[in-house]
């Protein structure tokens, strides 16, 4: 895949790293750099699997969101703000398990206003809950 050069630190023919491959790419089927991949990737010193670890966090938020709905609606449990208080909860469990390892994505600063917003939400649902019973 590509072409090969010779390595700085020994004689001998090594392939060239991905990054080499990017920066130095013809983007032609010839040299494999043609893909999606290589000429999506953000240059901003983020590691190849930011991209699937947005989808996983995509993929466990969908699940839990359809599971908790699910479960609400079998039990006869079902109220809007429940579902919202245990999605957030979910959230903030996937938001942990999918954490970047190294730098922070812009999908993962968005992500963080998302989690804000849920926090003033629920700021606002304590506080709504709390007016309603000392009235």
């Amino acid at each position: 895949m590509g072409d090969w050069i010779v390595s700085e630190d020994t004689d001998e023919f090594v392939e060239p790293s991905f990054w080499d491959r990017i920066t130095t790419a013809r983007f032609d089927s010839s040299d494999g750099a043609d893909s999606p991949v290589d000429r999506n990737y953000s240059h901003r010193g983020a590691d190849m699997d930011q991209s699937s670890r947005f989808w996983s966090l995509v993929v466990i938020q969908t699940g839990w969101m359809a599971a908790t709905l699910t479960l609400l609606l079998l039990f006869d449990m079902w109220a809007l703000d429940l579902y919202f208080i245990l999605s957030l909860n979910g959230l903030l469990i996937a938001r942990v398990l999918v954490a970047p390892v190294h730098g922070k994505p812009d999908w993962w600063r968005r992500l963080n206003w998302l989690v804000y917003l849920g926090f003033a939400l629920l700021l606002y649902l304590i506080v709504q809950r709390f007016v309603h019973y000392t009235a």
